[in-house]
């Protein structure tokens, strides 16, 4: 899976039941101008807003 995320144009952030987020692609840190080790495990709400 993490290849395939790896490879992917689009920005993706997938999340817990919960709601935190769990895994994130290049291009998601790009977009949101973040790094994945930084908010593994925040809220998607938190990360966004």
């Amino acid at each position: 899976m993490k290849s395939v995320l790896a490879y992917m144009t689009d920005g993706v952030i997938a999340t817990d039941r919960n709601g935190n987020v769990i895994l994130m692609n290049n291009r998601a840190e790009e977009l949101l101008g973040v790094y994945r080790h930084n908010v593994t495990g925040l809220s998607v709400l938190d990360l966004i807003c």
